[in-house]
């Protein structure tokens, strides 16, 4: 799993958001599971034209897939632009668990 420094601040305001001890133990596996790149700002800028400007977080993610060529999963359609564009590979939350969770 790889993610960025957004991100990580992402899940750690989940988790404090939702104080339980299953919210805190899913936060914990996850962030000890993922590797944290900053992407470079070529990636970030190559992301750009497809996001809006109350959008920065959604395109350091796409630009962090982008530079790793990680497969970016989200429910969220801020995706469908860059993904088009052929810029990052993108499954929706519920395809990629339908395509990976085990039977």
């Amino acid at each position: 799993m790889v993610g960025d420094s957004v991100l990580v601040r992402e899940y750690a305001r989940y988790a404090e958001a939702l104080p339980s001890p299953a919210a805190a133990r899913l936060a914990a596996t996850i962030l000890s599971e993922m590797r944290v790149v900053e992407p470079e700002e070529r990636h970030v800028q190559a992301c750009r034209p497809y996001f809006a400007d109350a959008q920065t977080a959604d395109c350091v993610h796409a630009a962090t897939c982008h530079q790793t060529g990680a497969l970016l999963i989200s429910s969220d359609r801020h995706f469908d632009r860059v993904a088009r564009a052929g810029l990052v590979t993108f499954l929706r939350t519920s395809e990629a668990v339908r395509r990976f969770a085990p039977e």
